[in-house]
């Protein structure tokens, strides 16, 4: 995964309330069997890891994720002591070497980090045991665009501009036709691949704040330090100009989620 800045797993703690919720209905179209081992691709914290590892039990479920803060938090959290079956380890899915280990393969949240589906998708492929099963659910095509929207308008200020000059943009939002087209070259069967809307509700400015200061890291690394606070607060200003909150005080981005399930025959 394309990861030049540094995650802060605590701050991100507080404000990935949406992204848990949606993990845990993923896991429910996972499924999870006693004595399956599973593998939960940029894991982040370990808390839906954790879950899986309780409901795999014995099977072992393995969490990575290629920040070691994510992951020191995540092993903090979930001990051996307490979860024998759990591990956690700092390992980009691009990287990720094993070979007809797991019977199923769970991502939430993070796959529109990767750069290279198709290296992922393959290391992700000889991962799995034949019959088993991907369970993936990330950002797509248009993505939180308001948001994005936001964020692009200000970077092109004068004063921004120059730090941003050779940026590229951090993420895959890919469409549905794109991530079949992965899938079945790479050898998948069973290939169900559809976006889903499912839009982030955020209580007031200040956890939209938070938000942005936790999950949109690839932007606020590049500015120096004394800069961050006034440019959070011109993207907020951007992005509440064009979406205005709902009577209690809410705003809602819209989050369009590619939802994978595919096989390995």
């Amino acid at each position: 995964m394309n990861k030049s800045f540094k995650w802060n797993s605590g701050l991100y703690k507080n404000f990935s309330q949406n992204q848990l919720n949606w993990g845990k209905e993923l896991i429910e179209k996972l499924a999870p069997q006693t004595g399956e081992n599973i593998l939960d691709v940029g894991c982040g914290n370990g808390i839906l890891t954790a879950e899986i590892a309780k409901l795999a039990a014995p099977g072992k479920a393995l969490g990575i994720d290629s920040s070691e803060d994510m992951i020191n938090s995540a092993q903090q959290s979930y001990s051996i002591n307490d979860y024998p079956n759990l591990l956690f380890k700092i390992c980009p899915i691009e990287r990720f070497e094993s070979k007809d280990a797991f019977d199923g393969v769970f991502s939430n949240a993070s796959l529109h980090w990767v750069k290279d589906h198709q290296l992922a998708l393959k290391n992700i492929y000889k991962a799995l045991r034949n019959g088993g099963r991907i369970v993936l659910q990330f950002g797509g095509k248009n993505n939180a665009h308001q948001v994005v929207d936001a964020f692009e308008k200000v970077i092109n200020e004068q004063k921004y501009s120059p730090y941003f000059n050779d940026m590229e943009f951090p993420w895959s939002f890919l469409t549905v036709e794109e991530y079949k087209l992965l899938l079945i070259e790479i050898g998948f069967t069973k290939v169900d691949v559809f976006m889903s809307q499912k839009n982030a509700i955020l209580n007031g400015k200040q956890e939209l704040e938070g938000w942005i200061r936790s999950t949109w890291t690839p932007y606020l690394s590049r500015l120096p330090e004394d800069s961050i606070d006034s440019f959070v607060r011109e993207v907020i200003e951007c992005f509440c100009h064009e979406n205005k909150p709902s009577n209690k005080g809410q705003f809602e981005v819209e989050m369009f989620r590619l939802n994978v399930f595919a096989r390995k025959s």
